[in-house]
């Protein structure tokens, strides 16, 4: 390099428990490659591997694919299918007027892990841009292919 130049980079640090003892989490799958893989670059493989997600958009433009963000079509609407994912895959949703009343369906079915009401989403709000994104943590353990839409309350417009 020469001075002047300059690289760009983008760091991911992933951090596993040392041995499957220490895990506390209800991921069987995770448990399992702890089991087998404790301390080990296996581990980190296992990540970057299954979480190459392939991703449909209907109705949504995929802005990033991991993180994945989708934008929502000028109607608020958005839907894809997705394949891969290892764990928990997060999923952004932007280009909202409004954070209030969306509901996400998995596979036709609304995803509900809440623990204390609506406490397993979350929102962020772009000053500049005067929208709002709604975060999600997907299940994704296993094969196959999941259906996404987000969808505005219980309308049927999406």
């Amino acid at each position: 390099m020469k001075p002047g130049d300059f690289v760009e980079a983008e760091v991911e640090l992933v951090m596993f428990p040392a041995e499957a003892q220490t895990y506390y989490g209800p991921n069987a799958a995770f448990r399992k490659a702890l089991e087998n893989d404790a301390d080990t670059w296996r581990l980190v493989r296992r990540e970057a591997m299954g979480n190459r997600l392939q991703i449909r958009p209907r109705h949504c433009k995929v802005e990033r694919n991991y993180p994945l963000v989708l934008s929502v079509d000028r109607n608020e609407r958005a839907a894809c299918t997705l394949s891969g994912g290892t764990g928990y895959v997060p999923v952004t949703f932007t280009g909202l007027r409004d954070y209030r009343q969306f509901r996400l369906l998995l596979d036709g079915e609304p995803l509900n892990q809440a623990v204390h009401g609506n406490d397993f989403w979350q929102t962020d709000y772009d000053p500049i841009r005067q929208e709002w994104r709604i975060t999600y943590n997907l299940p994704r353990d296993g094969p196959g292919t999941s259906r996404l839409e987000l969808r505005h309350g219980d309308s049927q417009r999406n």
